[in-house]
C-alpha cells in the first residue's frame, strides 16, 4: 500500500497516552492491558468477556478515560493484522469503542485521512469490522464514492489482486447496494460495474437488467461509452 507507520503516528498525533486517574484502579487497568493480548488464546468466548468485565469497571470509575485509553490504544497499534496488536475492538464496550473512534477519525470517508484509516482497516482487519462500520454510518455515501474510487486506483498489476476487498465492503442492505450500483454504472467502468453486482445480495432483477445492459454498451474492455 505504501502506508507506513510513520504516516499514521504523524495523522493521529494528537491522540496521546492518557494518564490514569486515581478513580480508575492501576491493577484493573493492567488486567484489561494483559487481557486484550490474544496471542496464544484457546478459548477466546471467555477471553471477550473478561475483557468486557475489565472494561465496564473502569468506565464505571471514569467513562472518560476507558475512551481515551481505547483511541490511544487503536491508534498505537493501527496495523489491525498485526499479531502484536492488542484486540482493543473485540469485546470492549461497543459505546466506548464507537466513542473513541470518534476521536480518531473526525471526518468523514471523503477525507484523505480517513481513506487511510479504511484502508488500513480493510485490508489488515477484513471487510467487516467496525473501523469500517463507523465510517459508513458517518456519511454513507462519502463511505461509497471512497470505496468506488479505491477500487479504480487499485486496478492495477500491483494492487488487483485486492481489488475484491474494496466491492466487498459495501453494506449488504439493498439501498446501500443499489447506490453503490447506482455509483458504478455512472462512472461507466465495466469492471467495478461487474465487481459490485457480482458481490451485491439484495439486488433486483431490474437492478440485474441494468448492469446487463451496461455491459453490452460496453465496446471497450474497460469503460462504457456515455
Amino acid at each position: 500500500m505504501g502506508k507506513t507507520k510513520d504516516e499514521f503516528k504523524t495523522a493521529f498525533k494528537a491522540i496521546k497516552k492518557p494518564k490514569r486517574p486515581d478513580a480508575v484502579s492501576g491493577s484493573n487497568k493492567d488486567k484489561l492491558e494483559k487481557a486484550t493480548t490474544y496471542a496464544g488464546v484457546d478459548d477466546l468466548d471467555r477471553k471477550n468477556k473478561e475483557v468486557l468485565r475489565l472494561a465496564t469497571e473502569i468506565q464505571k470509575s471514569d467513562a472518560g478515560y476507558l475512551v481515551d485509553l481505547i483511541a490511544y490504544k487503536c491508534v498505537k497499534h493501527m496495523d489491525e493484522g498485526s499479531d502484536k496488536k492488542p484486540v482493543w475492538a473485540a469485546a470492549i464496550r461497543p459505546d466506548a469503542y464507537k466513542a473513541a473512534l470518534l476521536k480518531i477519525i473526525p471526518n468523514d470517508a471523503s477525507d484523505p485521512i480517513t481513506r487511510k484509516v479504511l484502508e488500513k482497516a480493510l485490508l489488515n482487519a477484513g471487510f467487516d469490522n467496525p473501523t469500517k462500520a463507523l465510517i459508513f454510518d458517518r456519511d454513507p455515501d462519502a463511505f461509497i464514492e471512497a470505496v468506488l474510487d479505491k477500487w479504480q486506483e487499485y486496478d492495477t498489476d500491483k494492487t488487483r489482486d485486492l481489488q475484491g476487498t474494496w466491492a466487498q465492503a459495501v453494506p449488504g442492505d439493498a439501498g446501500t447496494q443499489r447506490t453503490a450500483l447506482g455509483g458504478a454504472l455512472q462512472r461507466g467502468d465495466k469492471g467495478l460495474i461487474t465487481a459490485i453486482s457480482a458481490n451485491a445480495t439484495v439486488l433486483t432483477v431490474d437492478d440485474y437488467k441494468a448492469v446487463a445492459g451496461a455491459v453490452r454498451r460496453c465496446s471497450s474492455p474497460r469503460f462504457c461509452p456515455a
